[in-house]
């Protein structure tokens, strides 16, 4: 791979978690020249934040998620050697700590004005585009502005506290992360209060059946939060039905959202905004494809973005190579 600066790319790829990598590695093997941007200092999109083993991905025995990012990284620079030792030259540019500024699509070419890390923009051409963003976390507003340290998205450091056996803690959300939150978190709490908005949980049915078994977690379906309450720290929480609870810290787990604002007014995106795609995943722009989660509504996980970044390649693939046989032809 390269840092080089170049201005002209038969493919660009936006975002370096499992789908843009797996592109990325498409391209090196059909020998197309590609520029992967990634905004994040190192590849791997929110892999590194998995603390758990990851067991849904075949061939992957890794115990959390920046072993697989390390060896998702080995095997792209190993592609990109492979790659360099056939073709005498990069055919892969990687730009880390560069943020995309802005996206222009149009006919027959796509232009992408980025920025990076020392503050020097630049832009490029290409033929084609796979926009790879990934997720975010969903973050809400914490409802008492002067306490908002103490509603948090993950639990490093929570609230200063090594040792958490006298503390009670809240967990917001329905789904499985807050789910898996909460009982990983149980064994260590006094207790734990698990709220949800909606009438249901939403996580898969084991989670859910631990839930009910955990001795020391209470649930509130049908609540919100409505007042953090405390002098300097947190002391309790006022739900919007009027009971409060005492609890030292609240842990937001609500989902995630689509990276998706940089195509809004280019292709079509559905109503949560992840983009729509057809079988070879391209979206409504010709030039436009999109892999991994926000495409992936209904089933995000490692395994399906990585399949959809190879995918998304191959279909470019059969493009490019089809455009040159024409050319070929006529000449």
């Amino acid at each position: 791979m390269t840092n080089e600066s170049e201005q002209s790319f038969a493919v660009v790829i936006i975002g370096g978690g499992p789908a843009g990598m797996s592109a990325a590695m498409g391209f090196l093997e059909g020998r197309v020249k590609a520029l992967l941007i990634d905004r994040q200092a190192q590849l791997g999109g929110q892999l590194a934040d998995i603390p758990s083993p990851i067991v849904n991905l075949a061939g992957a025995a890794v115990n959390n998620g920046e072993e697989l990012r390390v060896a998702m990284q080995s095997s792209l620079e190993r592609a990109a050697q492979f790659a360099w030792a056939d073709e005498k030259r990069p055919l892969l540019t990687l730009r880390n700590n560069c943020h995309v500024l802005n996206l222009a699509a149009f006919e027959d070419f796509i232009s992408v004005e980025t920025i990076n890390a020392q503050g020097i923009k630049s832009s490029v051409r290409a033929d084609f585009l796979i926009f790879a963003g990934g997720y975010r976390v969903r973050q809400l507003e914490a409802p008492t502005a002067h306490l908002a340290n103490f509603w948090q998205y993950h639990t490093d450091n929570l609230a200063g506290q090594s040792d958490l056996s006298a503390s009670s803690l809240a967990v917001v959300g329905g789904g499985d992360s807050a789910l898996l939150k909460a009982i990983s978190l149980a064994p260590k709490v006094k207790d734990l209060h698990l709220i949800h908005r909606g009438k249901n949980f939403t996580a898969r049915p084991d989670l859910i059946t631990k839930i009910a078994q955990l001795p020391n977690c209470r649930t509130y379906c049908g609540s919100k939060i409505a007042e953090l309450i405390g002098a300097g720290k947190l002391e309790r929480i006022k739900l919007d039905g009027g009971e409060e609870i005492a609890v030292s810290a609240v842990i937001v787990k609500v989902g995630y959202e689509p990276n998706t604002e940089l195509l809004e007014g280019l292709v079509k995106l559905n109503e949560k905004r992840h983009v729509i795609v057809d079988h070879a995943l391209k979206s409504s722009h010709d030039r436009i494809y999109a892999a991994g989660d926000i495409i992936n509504e209904e089933h995000a996980r490692i395994s399906t973005a990585v399949g959809n970044g190879m995918k998304a390649a191959g279909s470019i693939m059969q493009r490019i190579y089809h455009s040159r046989s024409e050319t070929s032809e006529r000449s």
